[in-house]
């Protein structure tokens, strides 16, 4: 059954939260994300995707579809940044997601870069924000690597189990790379160790891993964060800094 990869339509965005909820499911740190928050993932994910519809034009929906049956099979969020900027572009879905995750941040002193909620005494408590955690490995990778350098990041990769090993992650991770090869940078994303055998296959290589240790949101498991990139394109890149030295 072929199978082709098309712009995600505002009208999917229920199909691209039923799909991120199944393939979500066994996955620990995704547990952990949902730790404390009241909404089931599918709400939670709906609502966020219809909040910052069409706001980010650096960014680009896609899904995989079946021909045969026209059925969603995976959906994916690639963010390509073309020129130079400092963290704050890059930041806007985590910070969505944090907002999603805790509607109260602003009132209460908030969970912004990891730091933990404010009580009525003015004395934090709780774990600190899972977002915040996450956000402080990416921008040791970004600053380690490509800095504010023009990129392209894969945010999100979600494929339906039941369609899995059809390569439909292949071909979403593919219109990444031919992206960011056709714009000139290089591309990267946070491998987890289900899809990291995916990327390897389109030539990404790990160039940071980083421990996170899920207890503090109530999931008894360390997650393996891989930072990769995309080899051929930051050759490219690199090549190119030279020529104009």
């Amino acid at each position: 059954m072929p199978l082709q990869v098309l712009p995600l339509e505002e009208a999917d965005i229920p199909a691209f939260a039923i799909v991120d909820d199944l393939a979500m499911a066994n996955w620990g740190l995704a547990r952990a994300m949902m730790h404390g928050t009241p909404l089931p993932r599918r709400e939670l994910v709906e609502g966020i995707m219809r909040s910052g519809w069409g706001k980010d034009p650096a960014q680009s929906l896609l899904k995989v579809v079946d021909d045969e049956t026209g059925e969603i099979v995976a959906c994916a969020m690639w963010r390509v940044q073309t020129e130079e900027s400092d963290e704050q572009l890059d930041a806007r879905g985590a910070a969505m997601i944090r907002k999603a995750l805790n509607p109260h941040a602003g009132a209460t002193g908030g969970v912004e870069g990891g730091e933990g909620t404010v009580d009525e005494t003015g004395k934090k408590s709780g774990p600190p924000s899972m977002m915040g955690e996450m956000g402080r490995q990416w921008e040791a990778f970004r600053a380690e690597t490509f800095g504010s350098a023009p990129h392209a990041h894969l945010q999100i990769l979600v494929t339906h189990p039941a369609h899995q090993r059809r390569g439909a992650g292949s071909l979403l991770v593919k219109w990444g790379c031919d992206r960011a090869d056709e714009v000139g940078v290089v591309a990267v994303l946070m491998a987890s160790a289900a899809g990291l055998h995916v990327y390897e296959k389109a030539g990404f290589l790990t160039v940071k891993t980083s421990e996170l240790d899920l207890q503090p949101w109530g999931v008894d498991e360390v997650e393996l964060r891989r930072a990769v990139n995309d080899q051929a394109a930051e050759k490219a890149r690199l090549n190119r800094g030279s020529d104009r030295g």
